[in-house]
């Protein structure tokens, strides 16, 4: 009979260190590494769906709230002229347009901020500055 190492005190070589020995079956029987297995599972499916959905914004979302955006720009400049006819007459408009959704903007910009490209997020931040004036 031959030694065991130190690891191995009180296990001979032979058939009882292979009976101590896992087999794949039962290693994978294991509720501790089936919870582990499943927990790593949800956590790549979550990731997945953000970057799914950061993507849709770039994508999607952004452009859309930008065409809409258009709608408030003529509003401002049809508010902007009638603010200029009425300087002479002394009825002064209170306000010449609804205001920008900026935070509304920069919200959806910060999440899809990986999606766009350097021309694309430069051109959204500028845009995002010049609605705040």
């Amino acid at each position: 009979m031959t030694t065991a190492p130190v690891w191995f005190t009180g296990m001979e070589w032979g058939p009882q260190l292979v009976s101590h020995i896992l087999t794949l079956g039962e290693l994978l029987n294991n509720a501790s590494l089936a919870a582990g297995i499943g927990a790593a599972a949800a956590f790549m499916l979550v990731m997945l769906n953000d970057w799914r959905r950061d993507r849709r914004a770039a994508k999607r979302l952004i452009p859309a709230l930008l065409k809409r955006l258009r709608v408030l720009i003529e509003s401002r400049r049809t508010g902007t002229r009638d603010a200029a006819k009425s300087l002479g007459t002394g009825n002064h408009l209170r306000t010449i347009g609804l205001p920008f959704p900026v935070g509304r903007i920069e919200r959806h910009a910060d999440r899809a901020v990986d999606h766009l490209t350097d021309r694309q997020a430069m051109a959204l931040d500028n845009l995002i500055f010049w609605m705040r004036e």
